[in-house]
Protein backbone atom coordinates (compact mmCIF):
# COMPACT_ATOMS: atom_id res chain seq x y z
CA UNK A 1 0.00 0.00 0.00
CA UNK A 2 1.37 3.42 -0.93
CA UNK A 3 2.07 6.11 1.64
CA UNK A 4 -0.62 8.24 0.03
CA UNK A 5 -3.30 5.66 0.72
CA UNK A 6 -2.15 4.74 4.20
CA UNK A 7 -2.08 8.35 5.41
CA UNK A 8 -5.50 9.13 3.99
CA UNK A 9 -4.17 11.80 1.63
CA UNK A 10 -6.55 13.18 -0.98
CA UNK A 11 -3.82 12.81 -3.62
CA UNK A 12 -2.90 9.29 -4.71
CA UNK A 13 0.34 8.60 -6.62
CA UNK A 14 1.34 12.23 -6.18
CA UNK A 15 4.76 11.75 -7.76
CA UNK A 16 3.40 10.13 -10.94
CA UNK A 17 1.38 12.67 -13.02
CA UNK A 18 0.03 9.97 -15.33
CA UNK A 19 -1.40 7.91 -12.45
CA UNK A 20 -2.25 10.82 -10.15
CA UNK A 21 -5.76 10.48 -8.74
CA UNK A 22 -7.71 12.59 -6.25
CA UNK A 23 -10.27 11.83 -3.57
CA UNK A 24 -12.62 14.81 -3.80
CA UNK A 25 -14.17 14.15 -0.40
CA UNK A 26 -10.76 14.66 1.25
CA UNK A 27 -9.32 17.30 -1.08
CA UNK A 28 -8.22 20.70 0.19
CA UNK A 29 -8.09 23.80 -2.02
CA UNK A 30 -4.35 23.25 -2.47
CA UNK A 31 -4.98 19.62 -3.48
CA UNK A 32 -7.44 20.71 -6.17
CA UNK A 33 -5.04 23.34 -7.52
CA UNK A 34 -2.14 20.86 -7.54
CA UNK A 35 -4.22 18.21 -9.28
CA UNK A 36 -5.59 20.59 -11.90
CA UNK A 37 -2.17 22.09 -12.64
CA UNK A 38 -0.53 18.67 -12.89
CA UNK A 39 -3.13 17.37 -15.34
CA UNK A 40 -2.88 20.55 -17.43
CA UNK A 41 0.88 20.06 -17.82
CA UNK A 42 0.36 16.37 -18.55
CA UNK A 43 -2.12 17.10 -21.34
CA UNK A 44 0.29 19.69 -22.75
CA UNK A 45 2.97 17.02 -23.09
CA UNK A 46 0.66 14.17 -24.13
CA UNK A 47 0.15 13.38 -27.80
CA UNK A 48 -3.61 13.02 -27.37
CA UNK A 49 -6.30 14.73 -29.41
CA UNK A 50 -10.03 14.61 -30.13
CA UNK A 51 -11.80 11.66 -28.48
CA UNK A 52 -8.55 10.41 -26.90
CA UNK A 53 -8.02 13.76 -25.20
CA UNK A 54 -11.64 13.84 -24.10
CA UNK A 55 -11.32 10.33 -22.64
CA UNK A 56 -8.34 11.46 -20.55
CA UNK A 57 -10.20 14.55 -19.35
CA UNK A 58 -13.36 12.57 -18.58
CA UNK A 59 -11.38 9.96 -16.62
CA UNK A 60 -9.17 12.39 -14.70
CA UNK A 61 -11.95 14.80 -13.73
CA UNK A 62 -14.84 12.40 -13.19
CA UNK A 63 -17.08 13.69 -10.41
CA UNK A 64 -15.84 17.26 -10.63
CA UNK A 65 -18.40 20.03 -10.32
CA UNK A 66 -18.08 23.69 -11.28
CA UNK A 67 -17.12 24.51 -7.67
CA UNK A 68 -14.10 22.15 -7.88
CA UNK A 69 -12.87 23.87 -11.04
CA UNK A 70 -13.49 27.26 -9.46
CA UNK A 71 -11.13 26.37 -6.60
CA UNK A 72 -8.37 25.75 -9.17
CA UNK A 73 -8.43 29.42 -10.14
CA UNK A 74 -9.68 31.20 -13.24
CA UNK A 75 -6.37 31.37 -15.13
CA UNK A 76 -5.60 27.66 -14.78
CA UNK A 77 -9.13 26.68 -15.83
CA UNK A 78 -9.01 29.02 -18.83
CA UNK A 79 -5.78 27.37 -19.93
CA UNK A 80 -7.30 23.91 -19.49
CA UNK A 81 -10.39 24.86 -21.53
CA UNK A 82 -8.23 26.36 -24.30
CA UNK A 83 -6.03 23.27 -24.46
CA UNK A 84 -9.07 20.99 -24.67
CA UNK A 85 -10.73 23.12 -27.37
CA UNK A 86 -7.57 23.37 -29.46
CA UNK A 87 -7.03 19.64 -29.07
CA UNK A 88 -10.44 18.79 -30.50
CA UNK A 89 -12.79 18.74 -27.49
CA UNK A 90 -15.70 21.02 -28.28
CA UNK A 91 -17.01 23.47 -25.74
CA UNK A 92 -18.25 26.98 -26.35
CA UNK A 93 -16.06 29.91 -25.39
CA UNK A 94 -17.99 32.00 -22.89
CA UNK A 95 -17.53 34.72 -20.31
CA UNK A 96 -15.00 34.23 -17.52
CA UNK A 97 -17.63 33.54 -14.87
CA UNK A 98 -19.05 30.68 -16.98
CA UNK A 99 -15.82 28.84 -17.72
CA UNK A 100 -16.15 26.62 -14.64
CA UNK A 101 -19.60 25.49 -15.76
CA UNK A 102 -18.26 24.87 -19.27
CA UNK A 103 -15.81 22.26 -18.02
CA UNK A 104 -18.24 20.67 -15.58
CA UNK A 105 -20.93 20.40 -18.27
CA UNK A 106 -18.47 18.91 -20.77
CA UNK A 107 -18.05 15.95 -18.41
CA UNK A 108 -21.76 15.14 -18.63
CA UNK A 109 -21.86 14.34 -22.33
CA UNK A 110 -20.24 11.93 -24.76
CA UNK A 111 -17.53 13.19 -27.10
CA UNK A 112 -18.81 14.81 -30.29
CA UNK A 113 -16.57 16.16 -33.08
CA UNK A 114 -16.61 19.87 -33.92
CA UNK A 115 -19.05 20.84 -36.66
CA UNK A 116 -17.92 23.13 -39.49
CA UNK A 117 -20.06 25.95 -38.08
CA UNK A 118 -18.45 25.57 -34.65
CA UNK A 119 -14.96 25.67 -36.17
CA UNK A 120 -15.91 28.72 -38.23
CA UNK A 121 -17.26 30.57 -35.20
CA UNK A 122 -14.20 29.72 -33.10
CA UNK A 123 -11.83 31.09 -35.76
CA UNK A 124 -13.93 34.22 -36.26
CA UNK A 125 -14.38 34.98 -32.55
CA UNK A 126 -10.70 34.74 -31.66
CA UNK A 127 -8.00 35.48 -34.28
CA UNK A 128 -5.35 34.00 -31.97
CA UNK A 129 -7.16 30.66 -31.77
CA UNK A 130 -5.77 27.69 -33.68
CA UNK A 131 -6.29 23.93 -33.52
CA UNK A 132 -3.51 21.58 -32.39
CA UNK A 133 -5.58 18.53 -33.37
CA UNK A 134 -4.06 17.15 -36.63
CA UNK A 135 -7.49 15.86 -37.61
CA UNK A 136 -9.15 19.27 -37.26
CA UNK A 137 -6.23 21.08 -38.90
CA UNK A 138 -6.49 18.75 -41.90
CA UNK A 139 -10.24 19.38 -42.21
CA UNK A 140 -9.73 23.14 -42.01
CA UNK A 141 -7.09 23.05 -44.73
CA UNK A 142 -9.45 21.12 -47.01
CA UNK A 143 -12.35 23.54 -46.48
CA UNK A 144 -11.90 26.78 -48.51
CA UNK A 145 -14.00 28.94 -46.14
CA UNK A 146 -12.23 27.73 -43.00
CA UNK A 147 -8.83 27.83 -44.68
CA UNK A 148 -9.23 31.50 -45.66
CA UNK A 149 -10.08 32.55 -42.12
CA UNK A 150 -7.25 30.44 -40.61
CA UNK A 151 -4.82 31.99 -43.11
CA UNK A 152 -6.05 35.51 -42.29
CA UNK A 153 -5.64 34.79 -38.57
CA UNK A 154 -2.04 33.67 -39.12
CA UNK A 155 -1.32 36.90 -40.99
CA UNK A 156 -2.90 38.99 -38.25
CA UNK A 157 -0.99 37.13 -35.56
CA UNK A 158 2.29 37.89 -37.33
CA UNK A 159 1.37 41.56 -37.79
CA UNK A 160 0.56 41.91 -34.10
CA UNK A 161 3.82 40.29 -33.03
CA UNK A 162 6.49 43.05 -33.35
CA UNK A 163 9.55 40.97 -32.27
CA UNK A 164 9.06 38.68 -35.26
CA UNK A 165 7.87 41.29 -37.74
CA UNK A 166 11.12 41.53 -39.69
CA UNK A 167 11.47 37.76 -39.91
CA UNK A 168 7.85 37.44 -41.02
CA UNK A 169 8.43 40.04 -43.73
CA UNK A 170 11.51 38.20 -44.95
CA UNK A 171 9.62 34.90 -45.10
CA UNK A 172 6.72 36.57 -46.90
CA UNK A 173 9.14 37.97 -49.48
CA UNK A 174 10.71 34.52 -49.92
CA UNK A 175 7.28 32.97 -50.40
CA UNK A 176 6.40 35.57 -53.03
CA UNK A 177 9.68 34.92 -54.86
CA UNK A 178 9.03 31.17 -54.87
CA UNK A 179 5.50 31.60 -56.17
CA UNK A 180 6.66 33.99 -58.90
CA UNK A 181 9.41 31.56 -59.90
CA UNK A 182 6.92 28.72 -60.10
CA UNK A 183 4.57 30.85 -62.21
CA UNK A 184 7.42 31.80 -64.55
CA UNK A 185 8.13 28.10 -65.07
CA UNK A 186 4.43 27.53 -65.79
CA UNK A 187 4.12 25.40 -62.69
CA UNK A 188 1.23 25.64 -60.25
CA UNK A 189 2.45 25.57 -56.63
CA UNK A 190 1.02 22.56 -54.88
CA UNK A 191 -1.23 22.92 -51.84
CA UNK A 192 1.38 20.98 -49.85
CA UNK A 193 4.04 23.50 -50.82
CA UNK A 194 1.82 26.43 -49.88
CA UNK A 195 0.96 24.85 -46.55
CA UNK A 196 4.65 24.22 -45.81
CA UNK A 197 5.33 27.91 -46.41
CA UNK A 198 2.49 28.88 -44.11
CA UNK A 199 3.75 26.59 -41.37
CA UNK A 200 7.11 28.34 -41.50
CA UNK A 201 5.36 31.54 -40.55
CA UNK A 202 3.83 30.20 -37.32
Amino acid sequence: MSDNLSTGSALINKNDPLCLRINLSLASLDDLKFYGSTKLHLYTDEDAFDDDLYSLFHYDFAGWKSSHFEHCGLRLVQKLRKLLRQGGVYMAKSKSDEVFNNLANALKFEYEPWTDDQKLNALREDPTFSFTSPNLSCKINSNPDLYKIAYYNRQKKITNNPPHHQLASAIAQLQLSLLLAATTLNQTPSRTHLQTCLNLRD
